[in-house]
């Protein structure tokens, strides 16, 4: 019974090893559109057969604002390092990585250039650490692949906001704006994708 029980134990991490360590990759590269919380174009490249680098520029949040600025727009750069493994059928992968976003405020008024005087640095920059967990589908006779990410973003620079109106939407005087600290953490962004594959 006991030697039973130890060869369970032991095949238990050898399991994951191969479940692990399969390869995942089903294209070298590709070139898509991401559309969510963030709309942009992306570039993915394999590394090697599981790591892949993906590049995107785009808009965060990018139907926001269209009645309203009640939160700014940003046009980032973002790159991820992401970690692909093929665990449920042939085409389908699991990914997982870090990633970093850089970009600078659209739509830059003079209400945000108060903002900047109020807090004595530039308040249109916008920096963060991100991580993408998400799902990815190659189709096998088509040169496509579809995607569905979760990529939650710690905000480190950018994280404050000027507030010019009262909670009824009423303009407030200049005299009466004051700065709000936005959500440290974006734990909504979520996206479609759909990518070319060469």
């Amino acid at each position: 019974m006991k030697m039973g029980f130890r060869k369970i134990l032991l095949s238990v991490p050898v399991f994951f090893a191969a479940v692990f360590t399969a390869s995942a990759q089903d294209y070298p590269s590709g070139l898509g559109i991401r559309i969510g919380n963030s709309l942009g174009i992306d570039y993915k490249i394999f590394v090697n057969s599981s790591q892949a680098l993906d590049f995107g520029i785009g808009v965060l949040e990018p139907f926001n604002g269209l009645k309203d600025r009640s939160e700014p727009q940003f046009a980032l750069f973002y790159s991820q390092y992401l970690f692909h493994f093929n665990v449920f059928a042939p085409g389908v992968n699991v990914f997982v990585g870090p990633g970093v976003s850089v970009g600078a405020q659209l739509g830059y008024e003079e209400e945000d250039k108060y903002l900047e005087r109020m807090l004595g640095t530039k308040a249109n920059f916008y920096l963060s650490i991100d991580a993408a967990v998400g799902i990815e589908y190659k189709m096998a006779d088509l040169p496509l692949a579809l995607s569905f990410a979760w990529s939650p973003k710690v905000q480190v620079v950018g994280s404050k906001k000027l507030v010019s109106r009262d909670e009824n939407g009423n303009p407030l005087r200049p005299e009466q704006f004051y700065s709000q600290d936005r959500p440290a953490a974006r734990l909504g962004d979520l996206t479609i994708g759909i990518r070319y594959t060469f």
